[in-house]
Protein backbone atom coordinates (compact mmCIF):
# COMPACT_ATOMS: atom_id res chain seq x y z
CA UNK A 1 0.00 0.00 0.00
CA UNK A 2 1.18 3.71 -0.93
CA UNK A 3 1.85 6.54 1.25
CA UNK A 4 -1.05 7.97 0.00
CA UNK A 5 -3.50 5.23 0.28
CA UNK A 6 -2.46 4.82 3.70
CA UNK A 7 -2.81 8.61 4.75
CA UNK A 8 -6.55 7.82 2.92
CA UNK A 9 -7.09 4.75 5.04
CA UNK A 10 -5.77 6.75 8.09
CA UNK A 11 -7.93 9.23 7.74
CA UNK A 12 -11.08 7.67 6.80
CA UNK A 13 -10.73 5.93 9.56
CA UNK A 14 -10.50 8.64 12.14
CA UNK A 15 -13.38 10.18 10.80
CA UNK A 16 -15.44 6.85 11.32
CA UNK A 17 -14.12 6.76 15.24
CA UNK A 18 -12.26 4.19 14.22
CA UNK A 19 -9.28 5.27 16.18
CA UNK A 20 -6.89 2.05 16.77
CA UNK A 21 -7.19 1.12 12.90
CA UNK A 22 -6.19 4.90 12.30
CA UNK A 23 -2.95 4.97 14.22
CA UNK A 24 -1.71 1.60 12.63
CA UNK A 25 -2.63 3.24 9.24
CA UNK A 26 -0.48 6.58 10.15
CA UNK A 27 2.25 4.73 11.83
CA UNK A 28 2.39 2.40 8.78
CA UNK A 29 3.12 5.89 6.83
CA UNK A 30 5.34 7.22 9.36
CA UNK A 31 7.67 3.65 8.73
CA UNK A 32 7.60 4.95 4.88
CA UNK A 33 8.03 8.49 5.60
CA UNK A 34 9.47 9.51 9.39
CA UNK A 35 8.58 13.37 9.03
CA UNK A 36 5.04 12.87 7.08
CA UNK A 37 3.32 16.03 8.39
CA UNK A 38 -0.13 14.90 7.73
CA UNK A 39 0.18 11.42 9.37
CA UNK A 40 1.84 13.17 12.58
CA UNK A 41 -0.33 15.60 12.79
CA UNK A 42 -3.21 12.60 13.10
CA UNK A 43 -1.25 10.63 15.67
CA UNK A 44 -1.02 14.07 17.88
CA UNK A 45 -4.82 14.23 17.32
CA UNK A 46 -5.72 10.67 18.23
CA UNK A 47 -3.22 10.57 21.16
CA UNK A 48 -4.89 11.32 24.08
CA UNK A 49 -2.09 12.35 26.36
CA UNK A 50 -1.30 15.81 25.50
CA UNK A 51 2.38 15.33 25.83
CA UNK A 52 2.81 12.16 23.66
CA UNK A 53 0.47 15.09 21.12
CA UNK A 54 3.43 17.55 21.61
CA UNK A 55 6.29 15.14 20.75
CA UNK A 56 4.11 14.32 17.59
CA UNK A 57 3.53 17.53 16.77
CA UNK A 58 7.53 18.82 17.43
CA UNK A 59 8.12 16.22 14.82
CA UNK A 60 6.10 17.15 12.60
CA UNK A 61 7.65 20.64 13.10
CA UNK A 62 11.46 19.20 12.75
CA UNK A 63 10.35 18.79 9.22
CA UNK A 64 8.39 21.40 8.26
CA UNK A 65 9.15 24.64 10.34
CA UNK A 66 7.52 27.21 8.62
CA UNK A 67 4.16 24.81 8.10
CA UNK A 68 1.11 26.87 9.52
CA UNK A 69 -1.04 23.45 10.32
CA UNK A 70 1.72 22.78 12.44
CA UNK A 71 1.92 25.61 14.34
CA UNK A 72 -1.75 25.45 14.73
CA UNK A 73 -1.42 22.09 16.09
CA UNK A 74 1.17 23.30 18.51
CA UNK A 75 -1.03 25.84 19.78
CA UNK A 76 -4.07 23.50 20.37
CA UNK A 77 -1.31 20.97 22.09
CA UNK A 78 -0.37 23.44 24.57
CA UNK A 79 -3.89 24.26 25.34
CA UNK A 80 -4.41 20.94 26.22
CA UNK A 81 -1.45 20.47 27.93
CA UNK A 82 -2.53 24.09 30.17
CA UNK A 83 -6.02 22.45 30.88
CA UNK A 84 -4.51 19.28 31.96
CA UNK A 85 -2.00 20.76 34.52
CA UNK A 86 -4.64 23.05 36.00
CA UNK A 87 -7.31 20.04 36.34
CA UNK A 88 -4.61 18.09 38.38
CA UNK A 89 -3.98 20.89 39.89
CA UNK A 90 -7.38 21.81 41.41
CA UNK A 91 -8.49 19.86 44.52
CA UNK A 92 -10.99 16.83 43.60
CA UNK A 93 -14.14 16.68 44.50
CA UNK A 94 -15.42 14.08 46.68
CA UNK A 95 -18.66 12.59 45.61
CA UNK A 96 -20.25 13.14 49.53
CA UNK A 97 -19.32 16.10 51.31
CA UNK A 98 -16.81 15.79 53.77
CA UNK A 99 -17.94 15.35 57.88
CA UNK A 100 -18.67 18.66 59.19
CA UNK A 101 -17.72 19.08 63.26
CA UNK A 102 -17.46 14.83 65.07
CA UNK A 103 -14.00 14.74 63.13
CA UNK A 104 -12.64 17.92 63.84
CA UNK A 105 -13.85 17.76 67.72
CA UNK A 106 -12.83 14.07 67.79
CA UNK A 107 -9.04 15.62 67.33
CA UNK A 108 -9.20 17.95 69.29
CA UNK A 109 -10.23 16.05 72.44
CA UNK A 110 -7.37 13.59 71.50
CA UNK A 111 -5.35 16.49 71.67
CA UNK A 112 -6.35 17.73 74.86
CA UNK A 113 -5.96 14.48 76.17
CA UNK A 114 -2.58 13.93 75.01
CA UNK A 115 -1.90 17.67 76.39
CA UNK A 116 -3.06 16.76 79.95
CA UNK A 117 -1.03 13.42 80.16
CA UNK A 118 1.95 15.82 78.68
CA UNK A 119 1.25 17.90 81.45
CA UNK A 120 0.68 15.29 84.17
CA UNK A 121 3.97 13.83 82.77
CA UNK A 122 5.74 16.99 83.59
CA UNK A 123 4.64 17.77 86.70
CA UNK A 124 5.51 14.11 88.22
CA UNK A 125 9.08 14.41 87.00
CA UNK A 126 9.39 17.67 88.65
CA UNK A 127 8.15 16.69 91.67
CA UNK A 128 10.38 13.09 91.58
CA UNK A 129 13.19 15.66 90.90
CA UNK A 130 12.75 18.21 93.56
CA UNK A 131 12.23 15.07 96.30
CA UNK A 132 15.23 13.78 95.24
CA UNK A 133 16.92 16.97 95.25
CA UNK A 134 15.85 17.90 98.89
CA UNK A 135 17.79 14.67 100.57
CA UNK A 136 20.88 15.31 98.25
CA UNK A 137 20.78 19.44 98.82
CA UNK A 138 20.33 18.59 102.40
CA UNK A 139 22.65 19.35 104.93
CA UNK A 140 24.37 16.21 106.85
CA UNK A 141 22.50 14.98 110.25
CA UNK A 142 24.03 16.61 113.12
CA UNK A 143 26.91 15.29 115.14
CA UNK A 144 26.37 15.01 118.67
CA UNK A 145 29.11 16.34 120.42
CA UNK A 146 31.68 13.63 120.88
CA UNK A 147 31.99 11.81 124.23
CA UNK A 148 35.41 12.35 126.03
CA UNK A 149 36.42 9.33 127.93
CA UNK A 150 37.96 9.87 130.82
CA UNK A 151 39.10 7.67 134.15
CA UNK A 152 36.20 7.93 136.65
CA UNK A 153 36.69 7.89 140.14
CA UNK A 154 35.71 4.38 141.64
CA UNK A 155 34.34 4.82 145.11
CA UNK A 156 36.77 3.11 147.11
CA UNK A 157 37.98 3.25 150.91
CA UNK A 158 39.88 6.62 151.70
CA UNK A 159 42.08 8.16 154.58
CA UNK A 160 39.31 11.49 154.04
CA UNK A 161 36.54 11.74 155.93
CA UNK A 162 33.22 12.08 154.16
CA UNK A 163 30.28 13.88 155.32
CA UNK A 164 28.02 10.78 154.23
CA UNK A 165 28.31 7.50 155.28
CA UNK A 166 28.57 5.64 152.78
CA UNK A 167 29.20 1.42 152.59
CA UNK A 168 32.16 0.21 151.50
CA UNK A 169 32.51 -3.40 149.60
Amino acid sequence: MSVGESLQKGTGAARAGRRAEARSAFRAVLRRDPFNETALLWLAYLDEDPRASLAYIARALEGHRQSPRARAALRWARQRVTALSSRAAAPRRSPSPPPKSPPRRRGVRRGVVWMAALGATLLLTVLAVWALGLSAWASPPAVAAPVLVFPTPSPSATAVPSPTPTTTP
